[in-house]
């Protein structure tokens, strides 16, 4: 008998000594495949749940750590936000911030810039 490789597929012996066949994904539940691998019935039900779309669930940093209304509660939504990705990433090289580098915007670099 030939071994199938399928992936999110396990197989385990239940306590009456019989193969049941699993379908396992992160994010979905798990589904018992019907018949013996590589027959019909189990091909089709195997594609049908390998076609399913996976969930994907919300994780949110540090929000297990902390308790609702507290100011801890929203550094974690702050940080965890759009917002602070964004303002994180605008200044992510050293000299960009810096008053007077070659970067900064500031009127007195502009004006050595054009003497």
């Amino acid at each position: 008998m030939a071994k199938i490789n399928l992936q999110y597929v396990k197989s385990y012996i239940n306590r009456h000594g019989k193969v049941d066949t699993y379908f396992r994904r992160r994010g979905q539940p798990l589904v018992r495949l019907p018949g013996l691998p590589g027959s019909p019935e189990f091909m089709a039900a195997y594609n049908e749940v390998l076609g399913s779309p996976v969930a994907q669930a919300k994780i949110e940093p540090g929000a297990t750590r902390t308790k609702p209304g507290t100011v801890a509660a929203l550094i974690t939504r702050h940080i965890a936000s759009g917002a602070f990705q964004i303002a994180r990433g605008s200044c992510a090289s050293s000299t960009c911030c810096v008053p007077g580098s070659a970067t900064s915007t500031s009127p007195s670099s502009n004006a050595s810039m054009s003497s």
